[in-house]
C-alpha cells in the first residue's frame, strides 16, 4: 500500500509540473488572441484609451502571461509581462507594441509545440 501511494504521488507531481497538463490549448489560444488584440489596438490608435475595456482588462492579461511564464518556467516571458505593465503605466506605446509582439510570438511557440 505504501509503495502504491508513493507511485501515485510521483505521478501526480510529474503531471502537475508539465506545462501541457496545466495549460490547455484553448487557454493558450485565448491568450494569443487577447495579446494580439492589444497589439492591434496600439498599432492602429497608437495608444489604449483610459477606462476602455482593454485598459480595464490589462491587469488580467498581465496576470495570465505571468501564470503561463511560471508554468513554462520562462524567465523571458515573465520579464516581458512585467515590461508590458511598465510600458502601459508609462504610456510608452511603441515599446508596449514591441513587447506584446514578443509575447504573442512566445505564446504561439507554446501553442505549436503543445497543440498541433
Amino acid at each position: 500500500m505504501k509503495v502504491y501511494l508513493s507511485s501515485v504521488f510521483v505521478a501526480l507531481v510529474l503531471f502537475s509540473s508539465s506545462s501541457f497538463a496545466v495549460l490547455s490549448c484553448d487557454r493558450l489560444d485565448s491568450s494569443i488572441r487577447i495579446i494580439d488584440r492589444y497589439a492591434d489596438e496600439v498599432f492602429i490608435d497608437n495608444r489604449i484609451e483610459d477606462t476602455s475595456i482593454l485598459d480595464v482588462e490589462l491587469n488580467g492579461l498581465v496576470s495570465e502571461i505571468e501564470y503561463i511564464a511560471r508554468q513554462e518556467r520562462d524567465s523571458k516571458l515573465r520579464a516581458w509581462a512585467n515590461q508590458l505593465s511598465n510600458y502601459w503605466v508609462g504610456l510608452n506605446w511603441r515599446q508596449f507594441r514591441t513587447t506584446s509582439d514578443k509575447i504573442a510570438d512566445r505564446l504561439d511557440y507554446f501553442y505549436v509545440r503543445d497543440c498541433r
